[in-house]
């Protein structure tokens, strides 16, 4: 446990504080544990808890409690006496970086979809080689 929670605050690893970015540059964590006496707990879309771990190994030993908590974290953390951080001191720049880069690549292939595979701009959202018909038909060809 103790190990996770150091990658969790380490800056290099996927884990926590330097996780990936979603969509929405945000960091949103998940965890499972599940221990040798046949506990188990889980969380997803967690955000601003600190060790995402933790709050694993809580539903895991809450008595009668849920087996996956998803959301909320704020509730989850007040009711297992989690430690709270703001969410934008888990982003990284690096994983700023990635995410722009991300998008920059995404950006391009969108760009390169709309044209057709010879570079000519697609006139509709007709499928390519009708597109190439409609490029072709307004260009004049030499006999």
């Amino acid at each position: 446990m103790a190990a996770v929670c150091v990658l969790e605050d380490c800056p290099l690893f996927n884990a926590g504080i330097g996780s990936a970015l979603a969509a929405d540059a945000g960091v949103w964590c998940d965890a499972t544990l599940m221990s040798a006496e046949g506990h188990a707990g889980a969380v997803a879309g967690l955000q601003g808890i600190r060790h995402p771990i933790l709050a694993a190994r809580a539903l895991a030993h809450a008595d009668g409690g849920p087996l996956l908590w998803a959301g909320r974290s704020a509730e989850l953390a007040a009711l297992h006496d989690l430690a709270l951080l703001d969410p934008e001191l888990m982003v990284t720049e690096r994983q700023r970086r990635r995410l722009a880069a991300h998008r920059a690549r995404q950006s391009m292939r969108d760009s390169t979809a709309r044209n057709d595979r010879d570079g000519a701009p697609r006139l509709c959202g007709c499928p390519r080689r009708v597109s190439r018909r409609l490029v072709r038909s307004r260009i004049a060809m030499p006999s």
